[in-house]
């Protein structure tokens, strides 16, 4: 039986293109995160795990991009994301993407839907 989460995220917590919001979710008992970034108009959502390991991406709390705010950036190894399509482009995971995550709009909330 799978679970299905749903989080509600105000579309004014981003701060801009580039800007990012992190959230936290439970699925059977156990805390996991992902975030939303706001990238070339767009909203799009991802698991806070990195491809080449299991840990999350910001070493810092919700600070995922590089500093010109283009690329999704893993804190601990430097592998580098596309925020569109979380395709890592540089690093130890060169090729695979991150898990990309369901987020719809509506009105000026977005809903990210955890399968």
């Amino acid at each position: 039986m799978s679970a299905n989460v749903k989080i509600e995220i105000d579309k004014k917590d981003f701060q801009g293109d580039g800007s990012t919001v992190k959230f936290e979710y439970q699925i059977a008992s156990v805390t996991q995160s992902g975030f939303v970034v706001l990238f070339e108009g767009k909203y799009h959502a991802y698991l806070n795990q990195c491809r080449h390991m299991p840990i999350e991406l910001d070493y810092k709390p919700n600070e995922f991009m590089d500093d010109q705010k283009e690329w999704i950036v893993c804190s601990t190894h430097g592998a580098i994301y596309h925020p569109a399509s979380g395709e890592c482009i540089s690093g130890p995971c060169r090729g695979e993407a991150l898990q990309k995550l369901n987020v719809t709009e509506s009105n000026n909330v977005l809903c990210v839907e955890i399968i």
